[in-house]
């Protein structure tokens, strides 16, 4: 099991840059994490 340990706060600049818009929610910053775990073990996700 792997788990992911990130501030928000460090990571929060980095996403909103990316998404170019605004977003309602913080799941996004949770979707992120998962995308970026998955980038460091070779996972591909569709």
């Amino acid at each position: 099991m792997h788990g992911i340990n990130c501030s928000t706060c460090e990571i929060l600049d980095h996403i909103i840059f990316h998404q170019e818009e605004p977003f309602q929610t913080g799941s996004i910053v949770a979707q992120w994490s998962v995308y970026k775990l998955a980038r460091k073990e070779n996972v591909v996700v569709i």
